[in-house]
């Protein structure tokens, strides 16, 4: 029998390297990975400070479960995360993304809306225009 050796350089992962991620959790923590500190520019490096973020969503009724992020002066003050990352706590939004995103599709009868939710951002703006700041946040899987 031949038998190949499986190196460990062949089987880095790539998944999770450099994507722009949120994670919002029940308990209030909102987490931002390296990759979108670095995707949105949240922090100035020169001035050694973390930016502010504002939360938008859709304004229709049917659109409340669409998310978006900005970086805005008005908005939420980002602290030093883990590994690079960023991070902010306020409950009331984390909960408020995670039941809307929950209520946006039909569950098993008795199914427990999730402790955490995380989501992708999006590579490109919404628009070119009006909302060139404004970034999409893709909904993403949790194990």
């Amino acid at each position: 029998m031949e038998i190949e050796k499986l190196c460990k350089d062949d089987f880095v992962s790539e998944g999770g390297k450099g994507i722009p991620t949120v994670r919002f959790f029940y308990n209030g923590i909102i987490i931002f990975s390296k990759g979108a500190v670095s995707h949105l520019g949240l922090y100035d490096a020169k001035k050694k400070e973390y930016a502010c973020v504002s939360i938008c969503r859709g304004k229709r009724e049917n659109e409340h479960s669409d998310f978006f992020i900005t970086k805005d002066s008005d908005g939420w003050k980002l602290r030093k995360g883990y590994a690079g990352g960023a991070v902010f706590s306020n409950c009331v939004l984390a909960r408020h993304v995670i039941q809307k995103t929950w209520e946006r599709h039909p569950h098993i009868n008795g199914e427990k809306m999730p402790k955490k939710i995380g989501f992708k951002i999006a590579l490109l703006p919404l628009d070119d225009d009006k909302n060139k700041d404004v970034f999409a946040l893709l909904r993403k899987k949790d194990a």
